[in-house]
């Protein structure tokens, strides 16, 4: 798979994880291209092909693969996406915290929950514009030298008003099995006052944000071991998994996958997490 992820700026840290590019292979129809699982990382996205060649995204309820836009977000997802980039296209994504698509394009991700939603559609006239000028570039390099001040300036015009949602989406990729009652005492906020804060602003609670991240160490911990084989009796508990059931029915609820086909070198994930620097091993289970 020819795809690699960028580390952002120091200053860009808080707010993206990963600049990437994906190459698809130069075959001769979209039957032939492979598919390719997004699975639930807990971060919204935005995507452009850099040719305008859309790729083609299964729609779930029944109706095959659809046309995806040229460029759009993507937002929380609790599922596994399945989709087809059309040949020889490439693409380019920024991916962000779930917080962060509201301070740099005025979108709440409520929003953009399980959707996957046409940039040009909502999206003011000044950052369409803004957004069209990336559409000819082929150099990542460049392309993530030339985006990166549109989103240093937002960051600088941010003002310091005090926001539970992002503390929360913070607290919990920070604090492992953090409860929501000690989230919402650490913040000095109502339970019910945080749930709706985090449903209006990300659209899902912070229980289910909690869920995601830990789905997502799980797959942060299979990555890092590099294909090598793990050892999966006691695993559950470091990840916070009350048990080993727990952690499979959770893994299959997100990515559609058992823990050891996840694991499997050939299972068509997609995101690699190699920008991350959560990416390295968080335990060592012998």
């Amino acid at each position: 798979m020819n795809y690699r992820e960028y580390r952002p700026t120091a200053a860009l840290l808080p707010y993206i994880e990963c600049f990437w590019t994906y190459g698809a292979p130069a075959t001769s129809d979209l039957e032939s291209q492979p598919v390719n699982y997004c699975v639930p990382l807990g971060t919204t996205e935005l995507i452009i092909h850099l040719e305008e060649k859309p790729s083609h995204i299964l729609n779930l309820h029944g109706e095959g693969w659809g046309k995806s836009y040229n460029a759009f977000f993507t937002g929380l997802f609790d599922y596994t996406d399945l989709w087809k980039a059309s040949p020889g296209s490439t693409l380019f994504g920024v991916r962000m915290k779930p917080e962060a698509v509201e301070l740099f394009f005025g979108l709440p991700a409520a929003k953009l929950f399980n959707q996957v939603t046409d940039a040009d559609a909502i999206l003011p006239v000044t950052q369409k514009q803004w957004l069209r000028r990336f559409y000819e570039h082929r150099d990542a390099a460049a392309l993530i030298r030339d985006m990166e001040p549109f989103f240093l300036g937002k960051v600088a015009d941010a003002g310091n008003e005090r926001n539970y949602v992002v503390e929360g989406c913070r607290l919990i990729r920070k604090q492992e099995g953090v409860s929501i009652e000690d989230l919402s005492a650490q913040l000095y906020i109502s339970r019910r006052q945080l749930e709706r804060n985090f449903k209006q602003s990300i659209g899902i609670s912070p229980k289910n944000y909690q869920q995601i991240i830990r789905f997502r160490r799980l797959y942060q911990y299979i990555r890092s071991a590099g294909g090598k084989p793990i050892k999966w009796a006691g695993l559950s508990y470091p990840l916070g998994y009350s048990d080993q059931a727990h952690m499979v029915r959770d893994c299959k609820k997100f990515s559609s996958l058992t823990p050891l086909r996840l694991a499997a070198p050939d299972n068509g994930v997609f995101q690699s997490l190699e920008a991350s620097a959560a990416a390295k091993p968080a335990l060592i289970v012998r």
